[in-house]
């Protein structure tokens, strides 16, 4: 799993990047401090990640969400594999530009990799 966002008036970039063993990795240019940061995900937000994945209807997401034309954006994108227990993998990449309303399991699963 990864989410991106890029851009906007004063350059930025975000990353964090979540394995399915816990592990993420984060970058962050806003954080001159500690720009890049590497651990893993405490285990009650883990599962409430995977929650979050397993009802997530991956397959009927748009692959871009859009309201219009946007100059100086942020624009984010979102990337997840996930391997089911039949071990066929689901697949889905998308991005958008705006804070727009996005399908409520897809924001489930965003809200759920804030930790």
């Amino acid at each position: 799993m990864e989410k991106t966002s890029s851009g906007g008036f004063v350059a930025r970039f975000y990353k964090l990047s979540i394995k399915s063993d816990g592990h993420f990795v984060r970058k962050n240019s806003m954080n001159r401090n500690h720009p890049e940061e590497e651990g893993s995900v405490p285990l009650a937000a883990l599962e409430k990640l995977n929650r979050a994945i397993m009802a997530a209807k991956m397959t009927i997401w748009k692959v871009r969400y859009a309201s219009g034309n946007c100059n100086d954006c942020v624009r984010t994108t979102f990337r997840l594999e996930v391997c089911g227990k039949d071990g066929k993998w689901v697949r889905y990449s998308g991005n958008w530009d705006l804070p727009l309303p996005l399908p409520a399991d897809m924001e489930a699963v965003l809200a759920a990799m804030e930790f």
